[in-house]
Order: structure tokens, then C-alpha cells, then sequence
């Protein structure tokens, strides 16, 4: 920012104000100059003796008197402006002087001079790029008494401001049949989308929240499928929970199941035809079940290694059974224990080389030995 001392009066300056205090001249403010030496080394006696300003480098224009802002009619201030036009050159504004001619003389004076701060001069840039720099300031000076003084306004240099004003009318101007007034495009924006701040947006007169990017899932360009993947926590469909893969999975694990064992795993014709119902303990790797076999009609016998289930279809390999077997003849409640091994994926008698007989009064029974059901424990599952 330019900053510049106080005007210093020089010996002409001195002598003109004092004779217009009196009276006793009248004279004319001319002109404003700038250099670009650096005065600030002289004194203000070495100031005052000065009798032009050293190396000028352009002028300035007046364009305007102001009065003195405390009232005095000995001081006036100038309103001075410096344009860059037709500047080959860039320099520092280091001085600033103010020329007069006293009524009756042909010569011009020097009459005031004002220098710059140290490092706070104006920089004026040439006008090689043709851009236009205005410099404007005031520079009041006592001048002894006003009524005796008269400013000489530049009219070239209000003209600059003209330059300035034409200059900017010479920019072109938009063609305005392709821009809609304030209120059509409000009008044509109400009808479509307009931006909320707040994530949401209108839409036809409808506000509304679109979706984010992050938590869409994407149809491949290609086939249209989608190939991602994501979570849908509590999924419905028209209010109705929609179970997962999962949900299946484990209501199936948890369901009951029938199996129905083929001719060779009825006890050797003892039994007419047999089945469990069935559930799959998976986390402790045992069926959970209820046997039921319907006797033949006559008595028959069965002995050693004959089948009583086979369980292939279900699983790779039997571990431990934890049941036992009677057979009771519902006549005499009187009845005969069994019992059974383990032969790859079936459970087979073990009578120690005698043989059962089954008539049709009996009914077959497993019992629970050390727990509340029967239990088949398994290796693996099918």
C-alpha cells in the first residue's frame, strides 16, 4: 500500500502563499508530476530550494479541488490522477510535485513536493500488456488564502476516465434473448430439480432423497446381472419378513424328517415295514428320533447281524448309538432285550448267537438310555 509524507512548500511555493494570504497575488495550480528518484536522502531545506522535480517521468492529471477537511481557507487539496497509458517503461512513484503560475508570468513554478514512505512507494507498471492502471490521491497543500488561488482541472484527464468508461463499453454485451428472467427460471426450476442443502432434493415440486452411490448395487454393463454382493438387514416384502438362505438352512436343520427304511432293514421279515422321524443335531453331530415298526402276522425269528437301520441316506459313517431295545408281548407284558452294533451306516442286532422271536402281540421299543430322547451320534452328514 503507497504512503507519502507531508507536503513540504518550496521558496516559490512559500513566497506565493504568503502574497495570497495578503492579498497580494494571485496564482494558478497547473499541474501535478511524479519521478521516480529517490528523494527521500534530501532535507526539507534541500526540498524547498528544489526548483523542479528531478527527472519526471509523466504527469498527472487534476481533476478535481477538494477543501480542506478541518475548514481552513488556506489549504486546498488537489485531487490528483496517474494513468499508466503510453508507459514504456515500470518505475517507482518516489516523488510527487505540484506545479503554479502566478499571475503576470509566464513561468511555471514548482511549487510543493511530497516524497514517498521508505518501501511504500506507488509502483506504476508500463502499458506494454495494455492494461490499464489508475493511481488516484489528494494532495493538499497551503496554498495562503483559496480565494486568491485557482486549480486548473485537466480535461484530459477527466477524458481518461472517459477512456476507462469506453473501454468498458466497447466489452461486448450478451445477447439476452438467450437468458431467462429471475422468475422464468424459478418458474422452469420449480418443475424440476432444484438442490435442498440438507442431502435432499426437489423434484417436480417433490423432495426427495437419492440414493447414494456407496450403497447401490451395480448391474454389470455387459449382461445387466448384478454381480455384487450386500447385507439386507430386516427385508421385506409388503410387510412380511422374507427369510434368508440361512433362515432356511436352519429351520430345515431344526425340522423333522421321515425315513423309511427298505426291505432289508426290517429285521429279516420280523417286521412288516419300519421307519424314524428324525432331527439333526448338527452342533453336537447326532439324530434325534422315534422308531416305529409294524410285527408281522405270524411269529418270526431274527438273529445275529440282521438290520434294524440303515442310515446312508443320511449319513458317511455312525460313531455311537445310545439306546436299547426290548420286545414285549402285550399278552403277558413279558418281553426279551436286544442288542445292537454299529456296521458302517447301519445299526444291526447283536443276540449273542441266539435267535428273537417276534409274534404279533409285540411291539418294538428303543428306549432312552442316558438322555431324555434316542440319539444316533454320526461323523458327517450327507
Amino acid at each position: 500500500m503507497s504512503k507519502y509524507n507531508d507536503t513540504i512548500l518550496t521558496t516559490e511555493g512559500t513566497r506565493l502563499a504568503t502574497l495570497a494570504a495578503n492579498g497580494k497575488t494571485h496564482y494558478v495550480i497547473t499541474r501535478a508530476t511524479a519521478t521516480g528518484d529517490d528523494l527521500s536522502m534530501l532535507t526539507d531545506e534541500e526540498l524547498s530550494a528544489l526548483t523542479s522535480l528531478p527527472n519526471e517521468v509523466q504527469n498527472g492529471s487534476i481533476v478535481e479541488q477538494v477543501d480542506d477537511p478541518g475548514g481552513s481557507d488556506g489549504v486546498i487539496g488537489t485531487r490528483v490522477q496517474f494513468m499508466n497509458q503510453g508507459l514504456n517503461k515500470s518505475y517507482s512513484m518516489n516523488a510527487l510535485g505540484v506545479y503554479a503560475k502566478e499571475d503576470g508570468h509566464d513561468q511555471e513554478v514548482l511549487f510543493s513536493v511530497m516524497t514517498a514512505e521508505s518501501q511504500h512507494a506507488q509502483y506504476m507498471p508500463d502499458f506494454v500488456d495494455k492494461v490499464v492502471l489508475r493511481f488516484g490521491i489528494t494532495i493538499f497543500v497551503i496554498v495562503g488564502d483559496k480565494a486568491n488561488v485557482t486549480v486548473k482541472l485537466d480535461p484530459d484527464g477527466l477524458a481518461t476516465i472517459k477512456f476507462v468508461e469506453d473501454a468498458i463499453a466497447e466489452i461486448p454485451k450478451p445477447d439476452m434473448t438467450e437468458y431467462y428472467s429471475k422468475k422464468e427460471s424459478d418458474d422452469l426450476l420449480s418443475k424440476k430439480v432444484a438442490d435442498n442443502g440438507d442431502d435432499s432434493m426437489n423434484l417436480n415440486g417433490k423432495r426427495i432423497m437419492p440414493a447414494n452411490d456407496t450403497n447401490m448395487f451395480h448391474r454389470s454393463p455387459d449382461t445387466g446381472a448384478v454381480t455384487e454382493s450386500g447385507n439386507f438387514p430386516g427385508l421385506q416384502v409388503k410387510g412380511v419378513d422374507v427369510a434368508t438362505a440361512a433362515d432356511l438352512k436352519s429351520l430345515e436343520a431344526s425340522a423333522w424328517h421321515r425315513l423309511d427304511f427298505g426291505s432289508d432293514a426290517n429285521l429279516g421279515g420280523a417286521v412288516l415295514s419300519s421307519y424314524i422321524i428324525y432331527q439333526i443335531h448338527d452342533d453336537e453331530k447326532y439324530l434325534s428320533f422315534f422308531y416305529l415298526g409294524v410285527g408281522q402276522s405270524e411269529n418270526t425269528a431274527f438273529s445275529d447281524n440282521t438290520t434294524l437301520m440303515d442310515l446312508s441316506s443320511i449319513v458317511k459313517g455312525i460313531s455311537s448309538i445310545d439306546f436299547s431295545t426290548r420286545y414285549t408281548d402285550i399278552s403277558n407284558n413279558s418281553g426279551q432285550a436286544a442288542d445292537f452294533k454299529i456296521s458302517g451306516t447301519k445299526i444291526i442286532t447283536s443276540t449273542s448267537n441266539h435267535s428273537i422271536y417276534v409274534n404279533p402281540r409285540s411291539t418294538v421299543s428303543l428306549y432312552p438310555l442316558n438322555h431324555d430322547d434316542r440319539r444316533v451320534y454320526y461323523t458327517e452328514l450327507i
